[in-house]
């Protein structure tokens, strides 16, 4: 594909997100136009995922929710997607299904540019992991560092390549140890177990509780609990009390509270904590949240 063709596909990619709702944060392409990065911001959406010819790698920067994927070829994804988790596209993947409102990080390759960063690796190799999303603070931080830098120096530094290389071969290692630190399917807590450990969260987002109490609620040990939890709800205990916390955070903006007696009442201390973490949840300080409420 020529710099022609590819421009012209570059057109119709920001066309596409155009029609899904995003706002672009940062786009930008490296020297021989074979990478592609983009930070945006998008809606929720629900309905068919239009077929791209790229491969496109996309880590969630901001929002929590959950995503939903069925491709024409079977395979299917179902998970919660938070900031950290990241997901693998491959070219002329037809599908359907919804994703929330979320900001995210891409990265999007030329298929026929992939061995230009990444040795021995192919698109059907990265296959097995196109459907899953998946959680590696190395991937994370690599993603981020590269974002980071391509903000001041564009996709044209040797550090951009090394970063997208890095990456390539760690996705290359999860081929090889079949799916990397995917773990054996977890047995869900009983729909009792389920109720009574989530009433117990809320009887107490407003002070501390331990993983510990909750796996005794259900007479398991921390580990397995964690697991079942984690089966039920597409959380790990600790994420799903700190997202009830702030969803009930914005309850009580909505209501006029002041943000730092709302900090108390979701069990933070120091309101700049709170803060800190709303922000990680959605895009915005609260304040910024409460005020585009009013508007």
């Amino acid at each position: 594909m020529n710099n022609e063709m590819w421009g012209r596909q570059q057109q119709k990619f920001r066309q596409r997100m155009s029609q899904f709702g995003a706002t672009p944060l940062l786009s930008l392409k490296n020297r021989d136009a074979s990478v592609f990065l983009a930070h945006s911001n998008f809606d929720a959406y629900e309905g068919s995922y239009d077929k791209e010819p790229f491969l496109r790698l996309q880590l969630c920067t901001s929002h929590v929710g959950r995503i939903y994927r069925d491709s024409a070829d079977g395979m299917r994804l179902d998970g919660i997607i938070r900031p950290g988790s990241y997901g693998l596209t491959l070219p002329h993947t037809e599908a359907e299904g919804f994703w929330p409102r979320l900001q995210a990080l891409a990265i999007l390759i030329k298929p026929g540019h992939l061995s230009q960063f990444g040795d021995g690796i192919s698109l059907q190799q990265l296959e097995p992991i196109s459907h899953k999303l998946h959680r590696d603070p190395l991937v994370s931080a690599v993603m981020t560092a590269m974002w980071r830098d391509a903000e001041v120096h564009g996709l044209t530094s040797a550090f951009f390549d090394h970063g997208l290389a890095l990456i390539l071969k760690r996705l290359s290692e999860y081929r090889l140890n079949g799916g990397g630190a995917d773990v054996r399917p977890a047995r869900p807590l009983s729909k009792a177990h389920l109720k009574k450990v989530q009433d117990l969260i809320e009887s107490r987002l407003n002070c501390d509780i331990r993983t510990n109490e909750l796996a005794i609620e259900c007479g398991q040990d921390v580990r397995s609990f964690t697991r079942s939890f984690r089966a039920s709800t597409g959380f790990a205990p600790y994420e799903y009390l700190t997202l009830r916390r702030m969803e009930r955070a914005k309850q009580l903006l909505h209501s006029g509270t002041s943000i730092t007696e709302v900090a108390f009442l979701v069990g933070y201390s120091n309101p700049s904590k709170f803060s800190a973490a709303f922000r990680r949840f959605y895009g915005c300080s609260p304040s910024i949240w409460r005020r585009e409420q009013r508007s």
